[in-house]
């Protein structure tokens, strides 16, 4: 197989591969990124930290270059708010909930022999004084920290600092003593914050324990949650919290409140079922490509599963990007290749399966329409493809010879160009979306293949809400994973960002720009963190599913 880097060309049409693509979120040092006409974004092998794109959140020496010679440094500054003594307060755009955290005061005693307390600075793997605790990073510096979701003894923030950092001592700083009211805009108030020492109110956290939140009509009336994982790299089938992933890319879920992964670190997919237990469904953890039989011990292979969906039969699609393939699942866990294969990863329409005609080059998602057929992103043929139920694969938008943007006409011949589309969802009325990494934009393509720019502003990555369209003032970073709802909205990992396609405006549900695992409260203002978050996936009830990559956790955001 090729050794690929994303941006790199290989020939006509072809650019890098998306392995250890770009860590929405990483903090890192010295990339240069380049994003003026589908020229170049250079990144590091896959599962480094080094030379990766830092997009959200603030990020020493990391510059970006956007057009020729023209450079800055990244980091969003959040907006709708200021920020006080470790929370957030005043007004959020987009009904954003204002009360994030509070916690009594105290302070941490030093390490006890050779242990180091909660909040105390202490060397990668040292054992921590409580015993729910345990030493992992935050803000760059190796602390000693309690999971979300656990009430340390010693009442210590429980979030690694990511939301108060570290004083002098290396310690976690408390949250502030008192709370204040929120208010938002864009939605109803969301209720004081709780106060030290007192009975928790809507809204807040007191002592370490969690209140409810206030009502909201906004996006800061969401709820960000672990729903699988224990957040250390590596393939362990188990109960949620003990089951471990390496990379969890994409995310799927079906009726029943099943949930589908692609675990492109380990090349497998997996399955955490409703009441929280992982398995196994397809790939032996051998990074290749063969079809077979599913489970751990069966005979198929993947290498780098980059995305997943399903039918209504239960039957599974991978979009299998080194493979240059998409693979099928079905429910009987037999895999099978639907379009494309390995030995030919390029550009040509034709007849599907492996030993087909048609060719596709690093496909890294994939959709399916209410009739069957499949919709794919094919990322390096700067192209959006279209495999029908008998297999046939056409173009529907874009090709390889002419990456960029340009809005028009769709078809292999048509004047509308991409450039790097990641991301691909489609409605009842068979609209396309599409989220393109390189162009920083949400294209849409209508059911006549007419291409246009619903959101972002082509070239110029960012992170603003606000009103969508070429013209309008709403940013992109990087957005990768995308789905629709059956209200119309759109749902992008970029932080997790939504679009209401009916008013053109778009809107942050999840996530605060900040590197990070903590559970808690949505929306630009809220506590909730992500790092690299890129598949999404909605349930009936419009609660959304996010492969976490970096933290190799499944996250859950409840409205």
């Amino acid at each position: 197989m090729m050794s690929r880097r994303l941006g790199e060309r290989q020939g006509p049409g072809r650019r890098g591969a998306l392995k250890g693509w770009l860590r929405v979120g990483s903090a890192v040092a010295g990339l240069t990124v380049v994003s003026a006409s589908g020229c170049c974004l250079n990144a590091s092998p896959e599962g480094a930290d080094a030379g990766q794109v830092s997009t959200a959140g603030s990020s020493a020496g990391t510059t970006s270059s956007i057009g020729a010679g023209s450079s800055g440094t990244t980091g969003v500054a959040a907006t709708g708010g200021t920020t006080a003594a470790g929370r957030t307060s005043g007004g959020a755009s987009g009904g954003t909930t204002a009360g994030t955290t509070m916690t009594s005061g105290g302070t941490t005693a030093g390490g006890t022999g050779n242990c180091a307390q909660i909040g105390q600075a202490c060397a990668q793997g040292a054992s921590c004084c409580d015993r729910t605790a345990h030493c992992a990073d935050s803000l760059g510096v190796q602390v000693c920290c309690v999971p979300d979701g656990v009430s340390p003894s010693s009442g210590w923030p429980g979030n690694c600092c990511s939301q108060n950092g570290l004083d002098a001592n290396g310690r976690c700083r408390p949250a502030s003593v008192t709370g204040s009211s929120g208010s938002t805009t864009g939605g109803t108030t969301t209720g004081t914050i709780g106060t030290s020492g007192g009975s928790t109110s809507s809204g807040g956290i007191t002592s370490g324990t969690a209140g409810t939140s206030g009502s909201s009509s906004g996006d800061g009336g969401v709820i960000v949650t672990t729903l699988a994982g224990s957040g250390s790299p590596g393939w362990v089938d188990s109960t949620a919290f003990s089951a471990e992933f390496n990379q969890p890319y994409g995310v799927a879920v079906d009726g029943l409140g099943n949930v589908y992964v692609a675990d492109l670190g380990n090349s497998v997919i997996r399955e955490v079922d409703s009441i929280g237990n992982v398995t196994t469904l397809a790939g032996n953890g051998t990074r290749g490509y063969a079809d077979g039989t599913g489970g751990p011990n069966g005979t198929a292979e993947f290498n780098n599963d980059y995305s997943v969906t399903l039918d209504g039969a239960g039957n599974l699609y991978v979009a299998d990007g080194q493979n240059c393939a998409i693979r099928k699942v079905d429910s009987g866990g037999n895999v099978t290749t639907v379009a494309g294969n390995p030995a030919h990863c390029g550009y040509a329409d034709g007849t599907g399966g492996p030993s087909g005609t048609a060719w596709l080059n690093l496909p890294s998602d994939v959709a399916l329409d209410g009739l069957g057929n499949l919709y794919v992103a094919d990322y390096n043929n700067c192209a959006i493809r279209e495999i029908d139920t008998n297999g046939n694969v056409t173009t529907i938008a874009g090709n390889a010879s002419r990456c960029g943007w340009a809005d028009g006409t769709g078809g292999p011949n048509g004047t509308a160009k991409l450039n790097g589309p990641y991301g691909v969802a489609v409605d009842g009325s068979r609209n396309i979306y599409v989220s393109e990494v390189l162009n920083s934009v949400i294209r849409k393509i209508d059911s006549s293949g007419n291409v246009t720019t619903l959101a972002g502003q082509p070239g110029n990555p960012g992170y603003v809400d606000g009103v969508g369209g070429p013209t309008g003032m709403a940013q992109f970073r990087a957005p990768t994973g995308i789905k629709e709802d059956s209200a119309g909205n759109l749902y992008i990992a970029d932080v997790i960002r939504l679009i209401d396609t009916n008013a053109g405006v778009v809107s942050t549900l999840a996530g605060n720009g900040r590197v990070g695992r903590s559970n808690g409260t949505g929306g630009p203002s809220g506590t909730a963190e992500f790092w690299f978050d890129h598949g999404v996936a909605l349930d009936s009830s419009a609660n959304v599913y996010v492969g976490d990559v970096n933290n190799n956790l499944i996250r859950l955001i409840s409205r």
